[in-house]
């Protein structure tokens, strides 16, 4: 982890010194749920159950990890469960880093597990550090109506990174072509200009994004702030609304 810190911090340096106006860039470290390492997508179902002393036992060594090796910002995200939540939101506070957390959907209007979005939001205004909420690896379809709900709920700055437009079977561990986001945007940059308009200040792409996919999101969608994969010392506060 403190090697994937240096790297992208390394390569934001470069990036900078080529262009000097692109900042500010954050370094964000990754902490995934632990459905991601039962490695049976579990992620997009948040159906299991742990105490909130083994969600600490399991995340606090690589909290701690990425915060000792300098990111920005730490990156709560792909969370499906309102349980896991709970844990990440106390254990985080302790390291007094900012803190965004994105979830997974069952639908546009609730996390993986069930748990309202509404629910979410008002767990997340108690923390002061928690500075965006949002939501990652999720059709194109289900952002819009997900941050409109999440938006009646809270006043932080929202978070979108949804999948590029395909869809991942856990079982066959294979891609498809997304068929179930006929009602959605076509693209990441078809929605982008859309989901900034309904509050979110950090917008981008999760699985099967790729550097040429972000290169044609339109001009007018904004100011962005770019995110790197995992310090700036100088800019080291997420954006506001």
């Amino acid at each position: 982890m403190a090697l994937s810190v240096r790297l992208a911090d390394e390569a934001r340096s470069e990036h900078l010194a080529a262009h000097p106006s692109a900042g500010p860039l954050l370094v964000a470290g990754s902490v995934g749920p632990y459905g991601a390492y039962l490695a049976d997508g579990s992620e997009y179902r948040g159906d299991y159950i742990r105490s909130a002393g083994e969600f600490e036992e399991f995340h606090a060594p690589r909290i701690a990890a990425l915060v000792d090796a300098g990111v920005d910002v730490l990156a709560m995200e792909t969370l499906p469960s309102f349980a896991e939540a709970e844990a990440l939101a106390a254990l985080s506070r302790e390291h007094g880093v900012e803190t965004w957390f994105s979830f997974s959907l069952r639908d546009g209007g609730h996390i993986s597990d069930g748990t309202p979005l509404a629910a979410v939001a008002n767990l997340l205004d108690g923390h002061t550090h928690v500075a965006a909420v949002g939501i990652n690896c999720v059709p194109l379809d289900l952002v819009t109506p997900a941050l409109e709900e999440l938006r009646l709920h809270t006043h932080k700055p929202l978070v979108a990174y949804p999948n590029s437009g395909e869809t991942y079977d856990p079982r066959t561990k294979t891609w498809s072509q997304d068929c179930s986001s006929a009602g959605g945007p076509a693209n990441l940059a078809a929605g982008a200009g859309e989901w900034r308009t309904l509050g979110a200040r950090i917008v981008g792409g999760c699985c099967r994004t790729t550097p040429g996919i972000s290169r044609r999101w339109p001009g007018q969608t904004g100011p962005r702030t770019p995110v790197t994969a995992t310090p700036c010392r100088e800019h080291g506060r997420l954006p506001k609304c």
